[in-house]
């Protein structure tokens, strides 16, 4: 059967246009207009992709996405904003809601094709026996770690027993990475990279945090504001380094 993807916008010309574009890199496609229409859709049948409007007559955009985002069986459908007024605000928002991507209105067709074969990509590493990936940590890129931590979130919900609090507790352990390197980066006038490598298998999940620049060897655990999410018991369950010193093992156990 060839792919599907579900279209939600209110305006019937734009969700027509999206439809065609989409239907010629050979998906079928099914229109929403509002957001409960669209999770009604869902519940019956799951598409490959979501095409999600912002503003719609019912319920918001971040709401669908949400809800979809929050439950095993959904959590890794792909869902993609295409709305315009893509503030940095709106933008974090709707990654913390589980977004995949953004595409800004108005926008090229070449934009909706490069998101498709980006997330298509991500989907499959996603439904591997033991998932993983990496992904940088960028000085000059915000938005594209809020993204990668955004995918894993839902890799994390459909693939492990975890409830969302532990795992947003797993997932915030990159972004104070990323306030500790930044400042370490700024006062050596490093641009050095850093980065985030995972694994998920069945019983725990391993993430390793990399580091170019040095800092970690400089004394890690003094530094508060990572402290918490590596000594914690309750975030992570073993926490090894690198024999260099340069990597950060964090372990995170959980019932198969």
């Amino acid at each position: 059967m060839p792919p599907t993807a579900l279209i939600v916008e209110d305006e019937p010309v734009a969700n027509s246009l999206l439809a065609r574009l989409v239907q010629l890199k050979g998906y079928q496609t099914e229109s929403a207009f509002t957001g409960g229409e669209a999770l009604a859709k869902i519940r019956v049948r799951a598409p490959d992709i979501v095409f999600l409007d912002l503003m719609l007559p019912d319920i918001d955009g971040f709401q669908v996405c949400r809800t979809l985002k929050a439950a095993p069986e959904t959590s890794l459908v792909p869902v993609v904003f295409v709305t315009a007024g893509l503030a940095a605000e709106k933008r974090r928002q709707g990654y913390k809601a589980g977004a995949d991507d953004y595409i800004p209105k108005p926008y090229h067709p070449q934009q909706i094709y490069e998101t498709m074969l980006d997330i298509g990509a991500w989907r499959k590493s996603a439904g591997a026996d033991a998932p993983h990936g990496q992904f940088p940590i960028d000085l000059d890129d915000e938005d594209g770690l809020d993204r990668n931590l955004s995918r894993l979130q839902n890799l994390l919900v459909a693939r492990t027993s975890l409830d969302l609090q532990a795992i947003q507790r797993v997932v915030q352990a990159p972004r104070s990475f990323l306030k500790e390197f930044r400042a370490f980066s700024i006062a050596l006038h490093s641009r050095q990279p850093a980065s985030v490598e995972y694994q998920v298998e069945s019983d725990h999940l391993v993430m390793t945090l990399h580091d170019q620049t040095g800092w970690m060897t400089t004394g890690l655990l003094d530094l508060e504001g990572i402290r918490y999410f590596v000594l914690n018991p309750e975030i992570f369950d073993e926490r090894t380094e690198s024999t260099d010193g340069r990597s950060l093992i964090l372990t995170k156990r959980f019932a198969p």
